[in-house]
C-alpha cells in the first residue's frame, strides 16, 4: 500500500495593493512512497518531515524565538535528532 506525505506551512499575507487578505505556503516538504502495512513507518516518516520544518523553522526564526522560546541546547542538534545526518529523499546530495 502507498501513501503520500504533504507538510505545508501556510501564513497569512495581505497584498498591499488590493488590500485582499489569503493564505500563501511559505514552506512545503512531503514524500510518497509503500509502507508495507506499517503505520508506524508512515507516523516516522511524518515526524521525520515535522522535524525538518522544525529545524529550519527555529534556523529563520532564531533571534525571535531565541530566549524566549528555544531552551537552550546541550547537545548540538544533530545529536538530538541523530536522522538529521542522513539526507532526505528529496534533498540534494551534500557536498
Amino acid at each position: 500500500m502507498a501513501f503520500n506525505i504533504v507538510l505545508e506551512f501556510k501564513k497569512n499575507v495581505l497584498d498591499s495593493l488590493s488590500g485582499n487578505t489569503g493564505f500563501a505556503t511559505t514552506w512545503v516538504t512531503g514524500s510518497t512512497g509503500t509502507h508495507g502495512g506499517s503505520a508506524n513507518y508512515i507516523v516516522s516518516s511524518v515526524s521525520q518531515h515535522m522535524d525538518k520544518f522544525l529545524v529550519e523553522f527555529l534556523r529563520v526564526n532564531e533571534k525571535a524565538c531565541g530566549k524566549r522560546f528555544a531552551p537552550p541546547r546541550a547537545r548540538p542538534l544533530e545529536e538530538e535528532l541523530p536522522w538529521l545526518k542522513r539526507p532526505f529523499p528529496d534533498d540534494p546530495p551534500r557536498q
